[in-house]
């Protein structure tokens, strides 16, 4: 009966993480958060823009907690779901500053809203990315200015596949054929 107890009160005072999850340094030391929390974070947040390329801030704490949620529902690995539930509300749930600076690690920022970043430094959306960082805010782009900067920062002549690609991912065409960053609350 002791043993049965001391389980008890061993599992109670247990944390709600798991120890297994997509990250192994979940733990907190000394000086705060471990790098795993980051890492987390990052993981979060990379599904969110690996669906939409273009979100609001409100955006991202929306997608955030319906990937909770749907952690949450799915009952195959309880344990380990349950933990990536908590942690993906407790990153929603994170202060302004604190979830902006997260965000950086997967986004860049420009006129309220965050444009996934490409792993490739020499890619397209990065040159859309600039483009449009140095316009002022609801400034739009036209296919010459595009090319232009392309072949100046890749110094290549990108392809009509490659512009739609990005285009569809981070524009919105207006009807005079300028190109518009997405507003990034809706997909």
């Amino acid at each position: 009966m002791s043993t049965t107890l001391a389980k008890k009160t061993m599992n109670s005072t247990r944390p709600n993480v798991a120890s297994k999850g997509p990250h192994s340094n979940m733990s907190k030391g000394r000086d705060g958060p471990s790098q795993g929390s980051d890492d987390l974070a990052r993981s979060f947040l990379g599904t969110v823009f690996t669906a939409n390329k273009v979100r609001s801030m409100q955006a991202v704490v929306r997608d955030l907690r319906q990937l909770a949620a749907k952690y949450a529902s799915n009952r195959k690995d309880g344990s380990k779901l349950q933990a990536l539930c908590n942690a993906a509300k407790n990153c929603a749930s994170l202060p302004h500053d604190e979830l902006n600076r997260k965000i950086h690690l997967v986004a860049v920022p420009g006129h309220s809203v965050f444009v996934a970043k490409h792993e490739d430094k020499r890619a397209l959306r990065n040159i859309f990315i600039l483009l449009f960082r140095h316009k002022e805010p609801n400034g739009t782009l036209t296919k010459q200015e595009v090319v232009a900067a392309a072949a100046k920062h890749i110094k290549r002549e990108i392809t009509d596949r490659e512009y739609h690609q990005v285009v569809t991912e981070i524009c919105i065409s207006t009807e005079d054929g300028h190109l518009l960053l997405k507003n990034g609350d809706e997909p």
